[in-house]
């Protein structure tokens, strides 16, 4: 491999035993995380997502992964699904493996950036970088896999293209599409990877036109067409995947200005409060202490430019920062341009779109350019007089280095002991951020998830004390209080939402919840009615309307609620709940679409319109070939209107998917009888009786089989 060629004899400068240190300290270093469970947003990202739910590696179930948000993460996490389901093993390995290959591209980057004699620091800071604390977010943390895998992509994209341009004729073609491919690759893991272009353009101008800015126009027909290339590539994922297809203006705003549940500040606050986070996240890099690492930090927003006055000192900061940078960046180009990846590559989750302030996996990609100029000033040092004239200050200084990376890889250990239980994760948030009602919500849905129901309703009580205006906050307290009976109290936390705010459709779509849940039909009714004039696009509220009025019998109002949930709910199609579920599934809000065909087909039935009911039971097994209830239904209607052929059908698709099914063998019997088939009948009477167990509830169904076999038996037929 001409990547790796050094033609250097000391051993921890062959680049292959260089790899093999990078992979096998990772390993090492995440050996203890292969049973860490599915945490935080593992529930939405993997457990309740049913787009990576592979059960069939065909054409269908890959475009199924493929096409939602950020598809190479999710195919990633879909092929974890179908080769493992929810065991973490699986996952974890491939994270790791992930982080390793990561880290063998960070070395090969340092190595070609840094200059060939610099194997030893290339070494060094890729092996810092893979094991600094900091690191453990983006890698314990299953969901962060996302930053992992872009950053992987990224930077091999990088590495191939400075190969590319050392490179020429056909092998300079075969590397640059590599890098292409590599950049799509990133760009479908994280948005974050957006940003390559212009790391791109810096790395030309830096360390191939050193500088020169006629010699960086004048390779123009190296650099142009990749970077446009690239560039395109970021536009097609931008305008499908983030903008949905659409170039809108309310989408545009709605990308760059939507609040996420957890936020009470507006853009203009989040930005200035960034200002800070971005200090922040320096000082966990220099301090990687596990008293200061947090799966959610609370940290201070900013509310003005001087309140506080930090706010206006890292602004200044950030600025000196830049300008630095481009001053001194002929003198000392690794820092000048170390600088300015860590900017750039952070800009996007912390200044472009409006995320969540603070979470320690985004330093994963802007960490490198940081680790690219402690790679420099370790060489550096090595380089000056005194340290090259005496072996003793050269020892020191790696034994130095030595002990920075055991002090990393002890403390990468120890946080991911932390990450071994859900409940000692959130347990270590509540204790470093006790004051933000996020963490104590964090406890107590793992203390509920564990059966500690008590435990469970203090967390959630001390979040909503902590953010009484955060409808989510109540709905959690409020399933906590319903599972121990105590519906009073729930009714009133969402008396007091809509109090709050009285245009909250979830806050009426739950008061009507548990209204039905407690059989006051009535009450229900005027909530659920109340929470679809606040939100007529809401599906929810319609699917428990539509389920009042079965429960009333009241058939005529039922009927145009579920048309217009169908309507509602447009092209969703159905996602198979009936497979297992991880306790850390989410709780369906939308209604799948063959349900509600399925719904409205009965609701038809009770009103005697015939046709649109068979309509609509066509309509649910189109959408799911094998629901077997719509089928069995539709056989008995099917039965009751002497269509007996059609009844068949439907039995047979169903003994076709699952041929021990005793129920549908003595209906089929049955059918068969009334049609005047009696080989057939007796066919599945007979397989009825094979298949029945010696259980009471068939015991009347085996005597019309055994009385019927027997006086067919009687006539000799």
């Amino acid at each position: 491999m001409e990547i790796l060629r050094s033609g250097i004899s000391r051993w921890y400068q062959d680049p292959w035993v260089a790899i093999a240190s990078i992979v096998g300290l990772t390993f090492l270093v995440y050996l203890n995380t292969l049973g860490v469970p599915f945490q935080y947003d593992d529930s939405a990202t993997i457990a309740s997502n049913p787009s990576i739910h592979l059960q069939q590696f065909n054409f269908s179930g890959i475009k199924k992964a493929f096409t939602d948000n950020r598809p190479v993460s999710n195919l990633s996490f879909a092929i974890n699904y179908y080769l493992g389901g929810y065991h973490v093993l699986g996952y974890h390995l491939v994270n790791m493996m992930i982080h390793g290959l990561t880290g063998c591209a960070v070395y090969l980057f340092f190595l070609r950036t840094l200059g060939p004699s610099s194997a030893g620091v290339a070494l060094l800071g890729a092996l810092l970088w893979a094991t600094h604390p900091v690191q453990t977010q983006a890698v314990t943390y299953i969901t962060q896999r996302m930053a992992s895998l872009a950053t992987l992509f990224f930077m091999w994209s990088i590495v191939l293209y400075i190969v590319a341009r050392s490179w020429s004729g056909q092998k300079r073609i075969y590397a640059y599409g590599a890098a292409l491919l590599f950049t799509l690759l990133a760009i479908g893991s994280k948005e974050m990877a957006a940003t390559l272009p212009v790391i791109i353009i810096l790395y030309e101008y830096y360390f191939i036109s050193k500088f020169n800015a006629h010699a960086f126009i004048q390779n123009w027909k190296y650099w142009v067409p990749f970077l446009l290339g690239v560039s395109t590539i970021v536009a097609v994922y931008a305008w499908l995947f983030v903008l949905g297809g659409s170039l809108s203006i309310d989408d545009l705003k709605d990308l760059f200005t939507k609040k996420y549940i957890f936020e009470e500040y507006t853009p203009f606050v989040r930005f200035l409060t960034e200002l800070r986070v971005v200090f922040f996240y320096i000082s966990l890099l220099i301090l990687p202490l596990p008293s200061r690492l947090n799966i959610y930090h609370d940290f201070p927003i900013s509310t003005t430019l001087f309140m506080p006055i930090t706010t206006f000192i890292c602004l200044v900061a950030i600025f000196v920062s830049i300008f630095y940078s481009v001053k001194v960046s002929k003198r000392y180009p690794f820092v000048s341009f170390g600088i300015l990846w860590f900017l750039i590559t952070l800009s996007i989750e912390s200044f472009v779109f409006p995320l969540d302030l603070i979470f320690e996996h985004r330093l994963y990609l802007p960490s490198i350019g940081l680790f690219l100029i402690v790679s420099w000033a370790f060489k550096k040092v090595m380089q000056t007089s005194v340290i090259t004239a005496s072996r003793r200050f050269r020892v020191s200084l790696i034994g130095l280095g030595m002990v920075v990376l055991g002090f990393y890889c002890v403390g990468t250990i120890q946080r991911n002991t932390v990450w071994q239980n859900e409940i000692r994760l959130w347990a270590d948030a509540v204790m470093k951020s006790p004051n933000h009602p996020h963490t104590h919500n964090g406890l107590g849905a793992a203390y509920l998830r564990a059966g500690q129901v008590g435990q469970a309703i203090q967390e959630f009580e001390k979040t909503l004390k902590l953010g009484p205006n955060n409808l989510l906050y109540r709905i959690h307290l409020s399933q906590v209080y319903e599972k121990v009976g105590r519906w009073d109290e729930s009714i009133v936390l969402f008396e007091e939402a809509i109090r709050l705010d009285p245009a909250s459709a979830g806050a009426y779509y739950n008061l009507g919840r548990i209204y039905y849940k407690q059989n006051k039909l009535e009450l229900a009714e005027e909530a659920l009615k109340k929470s679809i004039s606040l939100n007529p696009a809401w599906a929810p509220p319609y699917d428990l309307l539509g389920t009042v009025y079965q429960k009333y019998g009241h058939w005529m109002q039922a009927a145009p609620v579920y048309e217009r949930l169908l309507q509602v709910i447009a092209d969703r199609r159905f996602e198979p709940s009936l497979y297992e579920r991880h306790p850390m599934s989410l709780p369906k809000m939308v209604p799948d679409k063959p349900v509600v065909h399925y719904q409205l087909a009965k609701v038809y039935e009770k009103l005697g319109r015939y046709e649109q009911a068979v309509a609509q039971y066509q309509e649910a097994i189109r959408d799911m070939p094998f629901f077997i209830p719509v089928r069995l239904d539709l056989a008995r209607l099917y039965a009751e209107r002497r269509e007996f052929d059609l009844a068949q059908d439907q039995y047979k698709a169903i003994l076709e998917e699952d041929p021990s099914l005793v129920e549908v063998h003595f209906n089929m019997a049955l059918v068969y009888e009334l049609s005047g088939d009696l080989k057939g009948a007796a066919i599945h009477y007979k397989n009825f009786l094979d298949l029945a167990p010696q259980d009471p509830i068939y015991a009347s169904h085996r005597q019309v089989a055994e009385k019927w076999l027997g006086s067919l038996k009687m006539k000799g037929k």
